[in-house]
């Protein structure tokens, strides 16, 4: 960045805010609220509403949000691709209805495109207003991944996430057959066709996330490590990207001792010598994190999690053991053409009125 083009010129490139929602209620009020607040105002915004069943359109338009609705709930990829195809932008940015902009976000992203990039992520703030102890540590956890992340990445996150149109037409959009980490698949596709996806750290959202432990579980088994297994053996993604890289890895394998010298201590007492190791190997490999836990819960919850961490990478060993033994993949992704209806049937005014459709 830092060609010194002017940000207005980046409105101009026109900035289409894509925001796929499923009874989203909750969340959506403060998510649409942010973006009408950020220091340049997006040409418009897209409320995709995925199978609603609660008052989410009802509140995209009050925000005055140009919304879509179909009926039958068809995943978070289906609705970004429903998105782009009825967007009317030259950049193309993803927010999740649980995140919340700050002021700059949306300027920073569109600075970054009109300077040259063409795919871009950020993080999570530091900040969330959702109380709770694992939800302070994934929120943390999450943020810390991302800033000390290298600049360009071989992964994508969809969180917080800009795009030109260009690379979404090149790639095909998101595939829709991948129920989790569509994401990850989409950067990946888009190094394939040639591009970069850069790791913007200053472009940042709150998450508005509530975890509890079986929430924790569920996400890091069932939604992150046994799919993204998949997605690695399939040969869609590589090893190495942000929670894969070597300090990931390190910290599974340790975790494995840690248990493994536990169980083994009660036939052999050196196994205590050995998860004593691996736990202080696990430390070492996440200090940084734990500094930050540190600053932010204070010491007695730094300590606690510790226990989290533990948990964490256990989930992600285990993920990765499931992931051999699920269906593989096709190694082609899959793209669909079945969004025609949305670019011929929605208005081509932004006044906030609905435009209801069906597939």
């Amino acid at each position: 960045m830092g060609s010194g083009r002017s940000i207005l010129e980046a409105e101009r490139r026109k900035v289409s805010i894509i925001v796929p929602a499923h009874d989203a209620a909750q969340t959506l009020p403060l998510c649409l609220d942010a973006i009408s607040r950020s220091t340049i105002e997006p040409y418009e915004t897209l409320v995709v509403c995925d199978g609603c069943t609660d008052e989410t359109a009802d509140i995209a338009r009050q925000y005055g949000a140009r919304t879509i609705e179909y009926a039958e709930r068809r995943g978070a990829s289906y609705a970004r691709n429903v998105g782009g195809a009825a967007a009317h932008g030259d950049i193309f940015f993803f927010i999740d209805s649980d995140c919340v902009v700050l002021p700059d976000t949306v300027a920073i992203g569109a600075q970054a495109i009109l300077d040259g990039e063409q795919i871009i992520f950020g993080s999570y703030s530091r900040d969330t207003r959702v109380s709770g102890f694992l939800t302070k540590f994934k929120n943390l956890q999450h943020h810390y991944t991302h800033q000390h992340g290298a600049d360009y990445q071989t992964t994508f996150w969809s969180g917080c996430g800009a795009v030109t149109r260009k690379v979404f037409e090149d790639t095909g959009g998101f595939d829709v057959d991948l129920p989790s980490c569509e994401d990850i698949e989409f950067g990946s596709a888009a190094i394939k066709q040639g591009y970069e996806v850069r790791l913007i750290r200053t472009m940042q959202v709150e998450h508005l996330k509530q975890y509890d432990l079986l929430g924790l579980v569920r996400s890091d088994l069932l939604q992150r490590a046994a799919p993204w297994t998949q997605l690695i053996f399939s040969g869609r993604v590589k090893m190495g990207a942000l929670n894969t890289d070597w300090k990931g890895q390190a910290s599974v394998t340790a975790t494995g001792f840690v248990i493994l010298g536990l169980l083994g201590s009660l036939f052999w007492l050196p196994g205590l010598a050995v998860a004593t190791a691996a736990l202080l190997t696990l430390v070492a490999a996440n200090l940084g994190l734990l500094r930050l836990l540190r600053q932010e819960l204070g010491w007695a919850l730094s300590v606690v999690s510790v226990g989290s961490l533990l948990l964490h990478y256990s989930i992600c060993g285990i993920g990765y053991v499931v992931g051999h033994f699920l269906p593989r993949l096709p190694r082609s992704r899959t793209v669909v053409s079945q969004y025609s209806w949305v670019e011929s049937r929605l208005p081509e005014t932004y006044s906030g009125v609905a435009a209801k459709t069906s597939p």
